[in-house]
């Protein structure tokens, strides 16, 4: 004979009586997951872009959510260690102030600081509006669903994110599973692949904690095998990887008050990238735009500001 504590409520009676409304509840919570999901596949399916494998080079732009700029260190994060001295990097770069997510990403976008965003994104100029307008293909990889309220998602072959509405963050190991996957198989021009384990371990647990310097070994090395898992079975096509972030972080937040903040780390590296190139001027996170325009051999128009990393394109590759 199954007892209930007085007071307690009759768990069956209760499943019985309110079990519908809990299924509908989960559901609405759920569905927008899927839909970010069933949208991806259907413009995958309807979007054949003229100029699809009609360039060699392909370039990857990898966020870090929150990795400060000194945390890339042979310790940490050995991976991206390496790869600073086998590219080029900024001894010194900046996210904007405030050190938000939102305004740094929207600088990356569209090259152009906070107080120069316009209010409403759906009406600001970005490179995917530019590199779409030049018919090349891409591909948008996140780990936060909020991403896509100033995205442009409708502009990507492909973009597979959690919904915009939902609290929810997938991890590196989620994301980069299925951003190589479109990589090896939809050979893509440009893509974005965002992961934000870092920034959940700071966020939660604390920056620099013992938490959040695990989350970068693990980070870096699943890093590791998606860059050696796309550049080895696509010998056919030359691969740039562009590493940043949005912000840093001190405590348990980024405000932008401290330089624990505002530094953050930028590197290239890739085919046709001159290697072991310090950067000795201050980079901007808003330079990161015209710098992966000029990459994939794109005019940068009026409206995208920011100025190009010029170490970039100092090899013979370019």
């Amino acid at each position: 004979m199954t007892r209930f504590r007085e007071g307690a409520p009759n768990f069956p009676s209760f499943c019985r009586r309110f079990g519908f409304h809990l299924l509908l509840v989960a559901s609405c919570l759920l569905l927008p997951v899927h839909c970010a999901y069933v949208e991806a596949a259907v413009v995958a399916e309807a979007d054949e872009s003229p100029g699809v494998g009609d360039r060699q080079r392909a370039v990857v732009l990898v966020i870090l959510d929150g990795l400060r700029a000194d945390q890339v260190t042979e310790e940490r994060m050995p991976f991206l260690a390496r790869r600073r001295r086998e590219g080029v990097w900024a001894a010194r770069a900046e996210t904007v102030v405030p050190s938000r997510t939102t305004p740094a990403l929207r600088a990356i976008w569209s090259g152009q600081p906070p107080e120069r965003q316009p209010t409403d994104p759906s009406v600001a100029t970005t490179i995917f509006d530019v590199m779409r307008a030049v018919d090349l293909r891409l591909g948008f990889f996140a780990a936060k669903g909020e991403i896509g309220r100033y995205t442009p998602t409708r502009l990507f072959d492909t973009s597979v994110l959690p919904g915009a509405w939902v609290p929810l963050r997938w991890s590196a190991e989620e994301v980069l599973p299925r951003a190589a996957a479109y990589l090896l198989t939809r050979q893509p021009d440009f893509t974005v692949v965002h992961l934000a384990d870092i920034d959940t371990a700071g966020h939660t647990i604390g920056w620099l904690s013992m938490e959040q310097q695990a989350a970068q070994r693990r980070v870096d090395e699943l890093l590791s095998q998606f860059v050696n898992q796309v550049v080895t079975q696509t010998s056919d096509r030359s691969w740039v990887f562009v590493v940043t972030t949005d912000h840093g972080g001190h405590g348990n937040d980024h405000p932008g008050d401290l330089e624990e903040d505002r530094l953050i780390p930028w590197i290239a590296w890739g085919d046709g990238i001159p290697q072991g190139v310090v950067v000795q001027r201050t980079v901007s996170i808003v330079d990161t735009a015209p710098t992966l325009l000029r990459l994939l051999d794109v005019p940068v128009p009026d409206p995208i500001g920011g100025v190009a990393v010029e170490e970039v394109f100092s090899a013979a590759g370019y």
